[in-house]
């Protein structure tokens, strides 16, 4: 496929709160649809995005639903007749959505959902792990953790190219409060740009002139098999995702580089390895506590070189085995650091981790950290310390 190709003048330095940012770059790319219901910390994306279209800066309809079931099943509607949608939501109201998530997967529909991750009940807490996340984690869709801001506006733009072209929903995981309420300079493209990667055609499944079952009753060796159909699809789907992501790195890198002055984050879509090449100790996590751990890489780097690196997932769903396992397969010590506890088994990423056959399992261990909210990089040096003793 030929490259896309850019201009200088495509983009913007602005300094912004994450809610905002994620509003605007939502509203780049031209969803027809929008439906949601407030819930904490996703709440401001929402109200952004509707300031956008009142004041004539972005032109789709809005719903204001009576929850978040609501919210999901009127983009679900409007993505079965051929409509861009979009919607975000948090903790609880993730998991209120749980039965349109696995539907919108099954029927093979696009959409783009944030998920402005937070702890769930019980007890109630509202600050950020990734507990809801990985409470569907098995429905179908492509799942995206973002490092920060910028990060995190630019898995949107792909989330809607890589949605319409392989037919599935996909879910930008952004840090509740840590990014949503964080406020730092980012690189925004314009209209024209984005339009280049994104051309929102969605052939619809539904038509009112031509009425047809979508979502049909399935007997037991018919549903095994679309089940296991959406498994081969989604695990088929990298080629798709490599080259959509190889577009938009011709597209945006350039310009995104000249903006910020440097180029911040990895243009493979699925991880980032930060660090020195042959790291004793390598670190696994996702999304923005990533941040405290390079801190802690640099520095334990400086007293021991060679001694840490950090491996960040981006990609979770369809899980990078392969690549994972080129970054991990030299290493002599490996942590995973979890933000869900998985009551009753392994935490979620570990538990992954631990799949990849050709990984030596005695020299993979579980940290789980910051539920309920943050955690500071004294805290994690202190665990990393009393683990391993190399800092």
């Amino acid at each position: 496929m030929k490259p896309i190709t850019s201009n200088d003048s495509a983009g913007q330095l602005t300094f912004l709160k994450g809610s905002e940012a994620i509003a605007k770059m939502v509203a780049l790319c031209q969803p027809g649809v929008v439906a949601a219901y407030p819930i904490t910390p996703q709440t401001g994306i929402i109200e952004q995005l509707v300031k956008l279209s009142a004041s004539g800066q972005a032109d789709f309809s809005f719903v204001q639903a009576e929850s978040e079931y609501s919210a999901l099943s009127i983009a679900l509607g409007a993505a079965a007749m051929g409509v861009a949608a979009y919607t975000a939501t948090s903790s609880q109201g993730l998991l209120y959505m749980t039965e349109v998530i696995y539907n919108l997967a099954g029927l093979r529909l696009p959409l783009v959902m944030t998920c402005a991750n937070r702890s769930i009940s019980a007890p109630i807490n509202i600050w950020n792990d990734h507990q809801d996340a990985m409470a569907v984690r098995e429905a179908g869709w492509l799942m995206f953790f973002a490092e920060d801001n910028q990060e995190a506006i630019e898995q949107h733009w792909l989330a809607f190219a890589l949605s319409q072209k392989l037919r599935l929903p996909v879910m930008v995981n952004v840090d509740g409060f840590r990014l949503t309420h964080a406020s730092e300079p980012v690189a925004l493209p314009n209209k024209q740009l984005v339009k280049k990667l994104l051309n929102n055609k969605i052939k619809a499944v539904l038509n009112t002139k031509k009425p047809q079952t979508t979502g049909w009753f399935a007997m037991p060796t018919e549903y095994q098999q679309q089940r296991l159909e959406l498994r081969r699809v989604i695990a088929n789907s990298w080629p798709i995702i490599k080259n959509t992501n190889q577009q938009f790195n011709n597209l945006w890198q350039p310009i995104k580089t000249k903006l910020l002055g440097r180029n911040n984050h990895s243009s493979d879509p699925a991880v980032e390895y930060y660090g020195p090449a042959q790291a004793k100790l390598v670190i696994v996590a996702m999304g923005s506590i990533i941040g405290e751990l390079k801190d802690l890489a640099d520095k334990a780097n400086k007293q021991k070189p060679g001694s840490v690196a950090i491996l960040k997932i981006k990609l979770y769903r369809p899980f990078p085995e392969k690549v994972i396992e080129r970054y991990l397969n030299q290493a002599e010590q490996i942590i995973v650091i979890d933000r869900s506890p998985g009551l009753g088994a392994q935490p979620p990423l570990f538990s992954d981790i631990m799949t990849i056959k050709p990984l030596n399992k005695n020299n993979i261990s579980s940290q789980i950290i910051g539920l309920g909210g943050d955690i500071d990089l004294i805290k994690i040096n202190k665990t990393i310390k009393n683990i391993w003793a190399i800092v």
